[in-house]
């Protein structure tokens, strides 16, 4: 015969119809979709008793079911590790043979629970609690009867009376343990598992009537699910590592190593980095009008200060790299500053305007009706936010694509030239990578928002980290090298502290060779034209 389950539809309706203060069920019964139905079509009795398999694993309700498994009441549990044995009693032969009862005051429970975990790995759970009270029932039995003859053992069983986790040991003459409690619970509102029943174990008293589904609290608030803190724990060690560097490369220097790589500019892009970490801290999963403004103008600054820091570094090597005149001539910080600035100037002008004119709200998104705990707040895009955001997008796809134009010009300097060259242009195009990645995730990401905001917070973080390291543990290297190591590195192409003029390179490029061999034809020529002036002419001074 096939089990047939009900219409859930229907029977909602009937019992919509009928409305019972009490729906009880039993066994092999879909309570999961009856949960999920009764509250999608607002029915609502004062209590749900489901005595069903279904509700026995917390992390498999929490998955499967959600909110609407909160206030059922079920049974099922054997045991709790929250139980407390009873105290040392001789004629129980409980300190005998209950090893985990010590003086009434110690949760027996929840040291074998410990034990079992620290052996195994994992809470023992009804399967591991039945089968370690099998095992000294039966050495109970066995050191009780004295012998192995299956007469004597019964006759032992029969006469048994000692405690357990779940109540006490004691069999009828059909081997029924007439002792023992099972534990009736109710999930509450932080899926936290509470025993109503029996009354010598309860941790919290029966909710009756529950709550309305309608008047049911939400689960939106400040880092309410794990993955929120998760991500903010990584934030704050992407911060700490940021700052740390910044001391560093401010204490050093003047070290060679650390003067070559510019470090007005490094400094820049490491509090560049700072603040778009910082703006994971404010695009969460709930939020709220500060929020919703503020996570803007940290992001925006942020990779303005990231990115123009490292695209002034990139055009400066251009410049004196690129530059096929052999005039010396230095490329300063004072002339390129404004590179950062400018760049910088424009987020903040196109941010002011974006915030005067439309100031960033947060509004509750109700996911369906009567489903109150799957309510969220999140911030609302007016068409005046999505304008303002098209422009802040395209000035900075334009400031993009000109970097990348400028990295490409620049990759194929040799590394003798420029050891910079490469690892600032891995960093900008590990930057430009992860912003796509962020834009692709805020389009098409909006029906899944805790996945979002992992993949989203994963980006803001590692696209300034990623980019930062390949900058610096370079450097890093380089500093525990002698200058006889970084003399042959330099021979050997691995490597060459920034130079500022073309007339310090060790080893011009392929263009400056050209340009020298021409210079010495041409002298050479002069050469051969003044001997033959002078000696055409002895007597007139040339």
């Amino acid at each position: 015969a096939t089990l047939v389950q009900p219409d859930i539809d229907e029977l909602i309706t009937e019992l919509k119809e009928i409305q019972p203060d009490v729906v009880l069920s039993g066994s092999f019964f879909s309570c999961g979709a009856f949960l999920k139905t009764a509250r999608k079509m607002d029915f609502n009795a004062k209590a749900y008793l489901i005595s069903n398999p279904c509700l026995i694993l917390p992390s498999a309700v929490r998955a499967n079911i959600g909110d609407a498994a909160k206030y059922v009441v079920s049974t099922g549990l054997l045991w709790d590790k929250r139980l407390r044995g009873e105290a040392n009693d001789e004629k129980s032969n409980t300190t005998r043979y209950h090893h985990f009862v010590s003086n009434g005051t110690t949760p027996s429970a929840l040291l074998f629970n410990n034990r079992f975990a620290d052996r195994y790995g994992y809470e023992p759970g009804n399967s591991g609690m039945i089968g370690y009270s099998l095992g000294y029932i039966t050495q109970y039995a066995l050191e009780t009867a004295n012998s192995l003859d299956a007469d004597d053992i019964q006759k032992a069983i029969n006469a048994m009376k000692i405690n357990g986790f779940s109540g006490e040991f004691t069999f009828d003459q059909f081997g029924e343990n007439l002792g023992t409690n099972a534990l009736s619970f109710q999930i509450d509102d932080d899926f936290v598992y509470q025993i109503v029943a029996p009354l010598f174990a309860i941790t919290q008293q029966f909710v009756y009537p529950v709550p309305k589904w309608s008047e049911r609290h939400t689960t939106y608030g400040w880092y309410k699910f794990t993955s929120e803190r998760v991500m903010m724990a990584l934030v704050g060690v992407a911060i700490l590592i940021s700052a740390g560097l910044m001391v560093w490369v401010l204490a050093y220097r003047q070290h060679k190593v650390i003067r070559a790589a510019q470090p007005l500019f490094v400094v820049l892009t490491l509090f560049g980095s700072i603040l778009m970490y910082c703006s994971v801290f404010f695009w969460t999963l709930h939020t709220d009008d500060l929020h919703c403004n503020v996570h803007r103008w940290l992001l925006a600054v942020g990779f303005g200060l990231t990115y123009g820091a490292l695209f002034a570094r990139i055009y400066r090597i251009g410049q004196i790299f690129l530059e096929k005149s052999l005039e010396v001539f230095k490329v300063t910080n004072m002339m390129i500053i404004p590179i950062v600035t400018a760049v910088v100037a424009v987020e903040v002008v196109i941010l002011t305007l974006w915030t005067a004119i439309s100031t960033g709200r947060s509004e509750l998104n109700e996911a369906e009706p009567f489903i109150r705990s799957d309510d969220f707040i999140a911030c609302q895009n007016t068409t005046k936010d999505l304008i303002f955001l098209v422009i802040l997008m395209v000035f900075n796809a334009g400031v993009l694509a000109y970097g990348i134009y400028w990295v490409i010009r620049i990759w194929k300097l040799k590394a003798i030239l420029y050891n910079e060259s490469k690892s600032i242009g891995f960093a900008v195009y590990t930057l430009t990578f992860f912003i796509v990645i962020i834009i692709i995730i805020q389009i098409f990401g909006a029906q899944h928002r805790e996945i979002a905001f992992i993949l989203r917070s994963i980006c803001l973080i590692l696209g300034p980290f990623i980019s930062i390291m390949s900058l610096l543990v370079p450097r890093m290297v380089y500093m525990t090298m002698s200058d006889e190591e970084l003399k042959r590195s330099d021979r050997s192409g691995s490597y060459t502290i920034t130079r500022r003029t073309v007339s310090q390179l060790t080893d011009p490029g392929e263009d400056v060779k050209k340009e020298l061999q021409k210079l010495k034809e041409r002298n050479a020529q002069l050469e051969s034209q003044l001997k033959e002036v002078k000696e055409g002419t002895p007597d007139k001074e040339t």
